[in-house]
């Protein structure tokens, strides 16, 4: 599972950092139609695994699946949709065994239509 993520928006600031020992982190609030970048951290025992990287909620991912990096992050972008609701990504390990857990990790992307 993931340990922390980084959520960045279109103009590469820093919309949350977050550690976690159960892989899930907080939502955050983004615009709709808007795209964030999507930095997780992986133990290094993962390093090389191959994972698909689905959307639960709607919203548009430019790759399917990815390998972890020899750093242990594994980065995609999140466009959600224009419709207000939550868009969740999951990530997926398809080879897991008993040792690793087929679904890595829940991860709130979007919480449309809050205003603070």
């Amino acid at each position: 599972m993931a340990q922390s993520d980084e959520i960045t928006d279109d103009s590469q600031q820093i919309i949350q950092t977050d550690s976690s020992s159960t892989g899930s982190f907080e939502s955050v609030t983004v615009d709709p139609g808007a795209s964030s970048d999507v930095s997780l951290q992986f133990r290094q025992s993962l390093v090389g695994r191959t994972v698909s990287v689905q959307p639960l909620d709607g919203g548009v991912l430019p790759m399917g699946s990815s390998a972890i990096g020899e750093d242990g992050k594994l980065s995609f972008s999140l466009q959600v949709s224009d419709q207000p609701g939550v868009h969740r990504v999951v990530v997926v390990d398809r080879n897991g065994d008993d040792d690793s857990p087929h679904v890595f990790e829940r991860q709130p992307i979007g919480d449309l239509g809050k205003s603070d």
